[in-house]
């Protein structure tokens, strides 16, 4: 049961409760607007909502509204009637908002006080946001596999785990779904997969499983103040993902004048959008090039919109590849839509037009129960002193799918399956190259695929 008091929540679960103070001020809403996105800032103070002045209302102001909001895209700060006049018994609560943009609430900000003011509602600040709603970045760390370890949110302009105390496996569901898994078959606690160092930021979730985000379940709630003696480092919540793991986003080159160059854009929630050019180089665009079937080598790295501007969100900034990287998202960036860019900002990439070679030390082959009856799926089966072995699912993910997929000729794999194949005859596992040196063999096969 959840019971709000005033400005805090207290958690209640048979003799246990949980205390955690709210930031007074910290509710927002967007009125007037044509879409959810944009319109009058709105903040909620003693159970009254009023309206910000828009005096000195800038983009750091926006940008800590739209934020607050779930919107991590360009935030723009509006004055005046755009979005209509509040009503003038509405009071207006806030004025001389100052933010530098990395605070977690409105309130946070200097500002002259509660009910303080010399403004009228012709004045009233408004914001207008980009972004997806509510796209609440989460990553997984410390585990073996892509598909576990502790859980990690990106809210509020920073990093931070999960307290596991009220942690379910709907909970868990959720986070796997909004990672691309069918769903989760453990819920960890206890720290499962070891302390992070980050700080928890989060108590109490509550999902009912079926949500596609976290951030969608009803309990979802950044909690700054939770006490130490509640939740630390050895309470941080982890999951276990199961099913098939789905591919990275699709990727593609726009604008130029052949096939293998242009501008790249990613795929996200079914929108295509553009990469800032910050810190963007060689090694950027020979994992672009590679994760298109080009050869890395002699890829070039062309920034400053080359093949002209995006229309679309800026999915990624600050991206900073090694060029072993199998995706571009694989590489450090700063998280979807979190950017400081404009679109005359779009990386391009020019790829070398030739494609990969095709001799590879240990041929591979699929197969479905001891035949091979259709060539784009089965149990992967490689040669090895004359004999065709099965590989053990240890470390194995889509990755490794699209390795194999590529040997065999095809652009790419749709997924990659675990623990699902049933052998029709008894097959050696041929462990030595996945178990005991998977980086070491998915690097050895990406070089065969891009020597020239």
């Amino acid at each position: 049961k959840v019971y709000k008091v005033a400005q805090s929540v207290l958690y209640i679960t048979g003799s246990l409760s949980l205390y955690i103070d709210r930031q007074p001020g910290s509710d927002v809403r967007l009125v007037g607007g044509s879409s959810s996105m944009e319109g009058r800032v709105e903040v909620l103070h003693e159970g009254v909502w009023g309206t910000v002045c828009g005096d000195d209302w800038g983009s750091g102001d926006a940008q800590v509204v739209c934020h607050q909001l779930g919107f991590y895209g360009t935030a723009t700060a509006v004055r005046g009637t755009q979005f209509g006049f509040a009503s003038s018994s509405q009071p207006i609560w806030l004025d001389d908002v100052g933010c530098t943009g990395s605070e977690m609430y409105l309130s946070n900000c200097s500002h002259s006080g509660f009910g303080n003011h010399d403004c009228y509602h012709y004045q009233d600040a408004g914001v207008v946001c980009q972004g997806s709603p509510f796209l609440i970045p989460v990553r997984l760390s410390n585990g073996t596999r892509p598909n576990e370890g502790t859980v990690e949110i990106f809210y509020q302009n920073r990093w931070g785990t999960i307290c596991d105390i009220f942690w379910t496996l709907q909970d868990a569901n959720v986070v796997c779904r909004q990672l691309g898994y069918d769903g989760a078959y453990n819920a960890t606690h206890s720290s499962y997969y070891g302390d992070s160092g980050l700080t928890t930021v989060m108590a109490y979730t509550d999902c009912f499983g079926q949500e596609s985000q976290l951030a969608n379940c009803t309990g979802f709630r950044y909690s700054p103040y939770i006490p130490q003696w509640y939740c630390d480092d050895s309470t941080i919540a982890g999951v276990m993902c199961i099913g098939t793991e789905e591919g990275p986003p699709p990727i593609r080159l726009v604008g130029g004048s052949v096939a293998h160059e242009g501008r790249v854009e990613i795929l996200v929630q079914g929108q295509w959008g553009t990469i800032c050019d910050d810190i963007w180089d060689p090694a950027d665009a020979e994992v672009v090039c590679r994760q298109l079937g080009y050869l890395a080598e002699g890829a070039a790295a062309l920034p400053f919109a080359h093949f002209g501007e995006g229309s679309g969100p800026i999915v990624l900034d600050d991206v900073n590849c090694t060029g072993l990287e199998l995706y571009v998202t694989d590489c450090p960036n700063s998280g979807f839509y979190l950017h400081n860019c404009a679109h005359s900002e779009d990386a391009g990439v020019r790829c070398n037009s030739r494609g990969p070679q095709n001799d590879y030390t240990y041929p591979i082959r699929l197969v479905t129960n001891g035949t091979i009856t259709t060539p784009n799926e089965g149990t992967v089966e490689i040669l090895h002193n004359g004999t065709w072995s099965a590989i053990c699912d240890d470390y194995w993910g889509y990755s490794e799918a699209v390795v194999a997929c590529h040997m065999l000729g095809f652009a790419t794999a749709v997924r990659a399956y675990i623990r699902l194949v049933n052998f029709s005859k008894p097959l050696e596992i041929f462990n030595e190259l996945v178990y005991s040196k998977p980086l070491k063999f998915l690097v050895n096969y990406w070089k065969l695929l891009s020597k020239p």
